[in-house]
């Protein structure tokens, strides 16, 4: 299935399936959504922004955008974890392994959900 193609109707079966029944709970606890990224992930969107040749949609910051406004409506925390998500997902295309840190000290946001760390510094 091209995602790109079908954007709207992924998303909304994602949303309203899984993360609008997940919302509340996760409001109430705090907890980081995991359930709902699990879906967001088997739903194909996390690739959206990653180019075709990576495996990805090839989609664009827009159709980003339309997924993050989404699902914000229904729960904000997930759609900061998808934010973030994208952020990285960019980064990561753009940099690839070009740049090596060393550093001392590091806060990484969710780190034991993460599979992935990225980073910001300034020299």
């Amino acid at each position: 299935m091209d995602l790109l193609a079908n954007l709207d109707v992924v998303l909304e079966k994602f949303v309203t399936q899984k993360v609008v029944a997940a919302a509340d709970q996760v409001d109430a606890t705090g907890e980081f959504p995991k359930e709902n990224i699990r879906a967001f992930l088997a739903a194909g969107l996390g690739g959206l922004l990653s180019s075709k040749d990576n495996g990805g949609a090839g989609g664009t910051i827009r159709d980003a955008s339309k997924v993050v406004e989404r699902i914000g409506r229904a729960c904000g925390s997930t759609a900061m974890v998808v934010t973030m998500h994208y952020c990285g997902a960019q980064v990561i295309a753009i940099l690839g392994d070009a740049i090596v840190l060393n550093a001392r000290r590091g806060w990484v946001t969710s780190a034991n959900n993460a599979d992935v760390y990225v980073w910001s510094s300034r020299e």
